[in-house]
């Protein structure tokens, strides 16, 4: 007799890096939410078009210690430039630790390391009183023992917000690209892209959205 079984999937996607959370208040939220309001400057990586004048030279350093010795951390620093739009550049990086190397008997033959980098440049720019549209660019380089990988990646968002300011909207597809240098041969991945739609309201008379 015989039995057929499935294990989950080991992963679908290379740089799944790209969807840890830079920020606390979304990654209590689930790490998804695209349609906050009053953010800060660690929100520009979720959604560009959130950019704003009032972010201005504004700058967000975060680190995580993460589970099993990894550690991944985040930099901004946003900047606004009068009828042009405002720009931010940071970096989102993991450093998955040290690993012991052994051949195919066991036998151990030293040690390695691990980590993902990602350099990002975003925009955001005011549209009309109601719409406002973003853009990210971020080249990607993942260091895996000897093998080595580049690829570049993209965000392109929208927020919509009603006159009155207490209901945003917003559409964001995230990490669009291509694996530009795979990490053996020409066996070229998938990025972790997606679409995501979110919306999010303020009470008229409570402190809360």
């Amino acid at each position: 007799s015989s039995l057929l079984s499935h294990a989950q999937s080991g992963g679908e996607n290379i740089y799944e890096f790209l969807n840890l959370g830079s920020s606390a208040r979304v990654a209590a939220m689930g790490g998804d939410q695209i349609a906050l309001g009053n953010v800060g400057a660690d929100y520009a990586f979720y959604n560009p078009a959130a950019l704003n004048s009032e972010l201005d030279q504004q700058v967000a350093l975060n680190y995580v210690s993460y589970i099993a010795d990894i550690n991944y951390g985040y930099a901004s620093y946003i900047k606004d430039f009068k009828n042009i739009g405002t720009f931010a550049l940071g970096m989102h990086y993991v450093n998955y630790g040290k690993f012991t190397e052994a051949d195919e008997l066991g036998e151990i033959t030293g040690d390695f390391k691990a980590s993902d980098y990602a350099l990002f440049i975003s925009y955001g720019r005011q549209i009309n009183e109601n719409i406002r549209v973003g853009v990210t660019l971020k080249p990607i380089y993942s260091s895996l023992e000897k093998y080595n990988s580049f690829g570049l990646a993209t965000d392109l968002s929208v927020i919509y917000d009603s006159s009155d300011k207490l209901f945003r909207a917003s559409l964001l597809a995230r990490n669009f690209g291509y694996q530009v240098k795979p990490y053996y041969g020409s066996h070229r991945e998938d990025l972790p892209n997606e679409i995501l739609f979110g919306f999010s309201t303020k009470l008229q008379h409570a402190p809360f959205r």
